[in-house]
């Protein structure tokens, strides 16, 4: 079965049939949201590699079960990486981090070696984000009340430090802040950053799915739009501009492009 085939171009981003089985879609918008989002695939989870030579995916299979894929946008191939979902490519390119038994009550995060293909466990929790430094993760953990927070985890030594209360962390370029999300002010997701240094955080906009720009100038996020969830951009400070219709943006390495979950 041919699994899929991926072109990447500047910042156009072209996908064929990973999976049939998922409902929700991907597509491409440019920053500007002038033009309508392009389709992309079925499928979630997209993290483009840091040369952008790859992507990465979860892809769900027809017993709700998810795995991540790799296709290489020179040949076009598209091969089965591990079991699991939230890619998370290391600044280097040579592992991905990820979630393992997401299905499960105690989720796993992992890392799996690309040239081995060998996963490793690291501790439990869920939604793992590299440091650009490539020797530590952020993740959502949870304490023994269930309540959700997140930690660092070095990759070698296994030390984990809590950091704050919160999900969803997204690690700034220059590695001094990380953005999150906390619910507990009510049901509204709020989005937050922390400097890791004076530990101020710092709220931004109501909203979550924080992904930052390459260049660490924006956040794009999910918020509430006119038809449903909305992919936003904002600058810290400033007044978010929504570019798209759907959820879970990631950006293009270039910084050019997002790419967004459509659908359920």
């Amino acid at each position: 079965m041919v699994i899929g085939a991926l072109v990447v171009t500047g910042s156009i981003i072209l996908v064929i049939a990973l999976r049939p089985a998922p409902t929700a879609s991907i597509y491409v918008t440019s920053l500007s949201g002038e033009s309508e989002p392009s389709f992309i695939t079925n499928g979630r989870d997209p993290a483009w590699a840091p040369d952008g030579s790859s992507i990465a995916l979860s892809s769900e299979a027809d017993g709700g079960e998810f795995s991540i894929y790799l296709a290489d946008v020179v040949d076009f191939e598209v091969e089965f990486v591990t079991d699991g979902m939230d890619p998370s490519w290391a600044p280097d390119g040579s592992r991905i981090a990820f979630t393992g038994d997401p299905s499960s009550e105690r989720p796993g995060v992992y890392i799996v070696d690309l040239v081995t293909r060998t996963s490793r466990f690291l501790t439990d929790g869920q939604q793992p984000n590299w440091a650009p430094d490539g020797q530590r993760l952020a993740f959502t953990g949870h304490d023994e009340g269930g309540k959700p927070g997140i930690y660092v985890i070095d990759v070698e030594t296994l030390d984990v430090q809590f950091i704050t209360d919160g999900q969803q962390p997204d690690w700034s370029p220059d590695g001094g802040r990380i953005a999150f999300v906390s619910r507990d002010s009510g049901q509204s997701a709020e989005l937050y950053v922390i400097d890791l240094d004076s530990s101020e955080v710092t709220f931004v906009t109501e909203g979550d799915e924080p992904s930052w720009s390459p260049d660490g100038s924006l956040i794009a996020f999910t918020g509430s739009g006119d038809d449903g969830p909305g992919v936003f951009s904002v600058r810290p400070g400033e007044t978010p501009v929504q570019v798209a219709d759907g959820q879970d943006p990631t950006w293009a390495p270039d910084g050019q492009a997002l790419a967004f979950v459509s659908g359920d």
